[in-house]
Order: structure tokens, then C-alpha cells, then sequence
């Protein structure tokens, strides 16, 4: 009796050991540079870009990937509005677009107000408003797009940083950017769109950078730092970004 009720405990342990969440490797091996970036509009449908100039597509849940796109390009950025509309930034002087899901990319740099040197971090806020940021080797810029890309406004945040890496707007006219200051990595904050910016945040250490954010919600949000010398940290805010 002792011995059948040990075994079922054992095979009990067993099989929740087994339904446990755990994660595992997707769809085939890309090899050419790392993955610098991906987008996913819903559970399905993504993109992927790398180092080595693709840009990849699934639309089964990453368990494939397409080819979509390859150049000689380092492909930093990638984001979509919808299954249509979407821009790649690279480290290379060119910003690029897809108005077909990603079948036919074109080089729209000569659109944009100023020529980016690398486009680091996106962000679409919504199906009209668009942001992106640049580049981690300096200069420190925003660009902007209220009207799916038909227009850009460049905004130069020399005097407030060296580099910014991510960007996060809640709306049209507040938001933040990251990156490098200075004295160390840096948490960026407007209200008026961009035309001022107040330092929320710095790491202390020259040479760090706050390289990416992620807001939970509303209120809570996690910064990830990049540091040389020092220890690492994970800043964090419970009250929308502000502290």
C-alpha cells in the first residue's frame, strides 16, 4: 500500500513538474548577426530584423520565419502600425518602410527633415502617431509622425543627451526617451511633444546607458542600464515614470 501511494506522489510530482512553463527555441536557426530587434502585432503575425541586414516574417507564431528583406544594412529597429504599415531603422544612414506587410521595402531617408545617423528605438502610439530615437553613438534626436509617416518633425535633444537608445510616449504630447548623459545613462521626460525635456533619472556612472523601457501599465515601469565597471540595475517607478 506504502509503496503504490509512493509511486503515485512520484508520478503526481512528475506530471506537474512537466505542465510547468518553461521556455523553448522557435522556428529555424537565422544565422547571419544577432536579432536586433522584433515586432509582433498579435499572437501570429511579426517580424524580426538582425544585424546582418534581413528582415524576417511569420505569421504562424514564430514557429516559421520568411525572408523577407536582405541588404548589406545593420537593421537596428522594426515596428508596424497594422499587418500593412511599418518602418525599419538601421545603424547605416537609412530609414525604410513597408506598405504591403513587409513584401517591398523602400529607402524614405530623403523624406525625414534630418539624415539619421541610426534609428535605435521605435514606438507606434497609436494608428496615427509615430516616434523613433537615435542613436546610442550619439547624436541624441527624436523624430515624429502624426499622420502615419506622410509627415516628420525632427527634434534635436543634443543639450539634453549624448545618445538615447528607447522611446515611450503615452500620448501625443508626453512621453519619455533614454540613453546616455554626461554623468551616465539617462531617463528623458516631455509634456509638450518633445519641445522640452526635464532628467528624471541618471545612473551617476559616465559612460552607462538606461537602455530600454518597459511600462507594465500605467503606473509601473522598468528601465534595463547598460554599465562598464559597475553594477548593474534595474531602475524602477511605481508611479508612471516619474520617480
Amino acid at each position: 500500500m506504502r509503496k503504490g501511494l509512493t509511486f503515485c506522489l512520484m508520478l503526481f510530482c512528475c506530471l506537474c513538474m512537466e505542465a510547468q512553463p518553461q521556455w523553448f527555441t522557435m522556428g529555424q536557426t537565422i544565422n547571419n548577426g544577432r536579432i536586433e530587434d522584433i515586432c509582433f502585432i498579435d499572437r501570429e503575425t511579426g517580424w524580426a530584423v538582425s544585424a546582418g541586414g534581413q528582415i524576417f516574417y511569420t505569421n504562424d507564431g514564430a514557429v516559421t520565419w520568411e525572408l523577407q528583406y536582405g541588404n548589406t544594412y545593420f537593421l537596428r529597429s522594426v515596428g508596424f502600425a497594422d499587418s500593412q504599415l511599418g518602418f525599419a531603422g538601421t545603424l547605416d544612414n537609412v530609414f525604410l518602410k513597408t506598405e504591403n506587410g513587409g513584401a517591398d521595402w523602400i529607402d524614405i531617408t530623403a523624406q525625414l527633415p534630418i539624415v539619421p545617423s541610426g534609428i535605435c528605438g521605435m514606438q507606434w502610439l497609436d494608428d496615427q502617431h509615430f516616434f523613433a530615437v537615435g542613436a546610442w553613438f550619439e547624436p541624441a534626436f527624436l523624430i515624429r509622425s502624426d499622420d502615419r509617416g506622410e509627415s516628420w518633425e525632427a527634434l534635436d535633444l543634443s543639450m539634453y543627451a549624448n545618445a538615447l537608445v528607447d522611446v515611450h510616449f503615452i500620448s501625443s504630447d508626453t512621453g519619455f526617451v533614454c540613453g546616455k548623459g554626461t554623468n551616465g545613462g539617462i531617463i528623458l521626460y516631455t509634456t509638450n511633444g518633445g519641445e522640452d525635456w526635464e532628467e528624471l533619472y541618471s545612473t551617476g556612472n559616465p559612460g552607462d546607458f538606461v537602455w530600454k523601457l518597459q511600462f507594465i501599465d500605467e503606473q509601473h515601469v522598468v528601465a534595463s542600464v547598460q554599465t562598464f565597471g559597475f553594477e548593474s540595475s534595474l531602475p524602477y517607478s511605481n508611479d508612471g515614470g516619474l520617480t
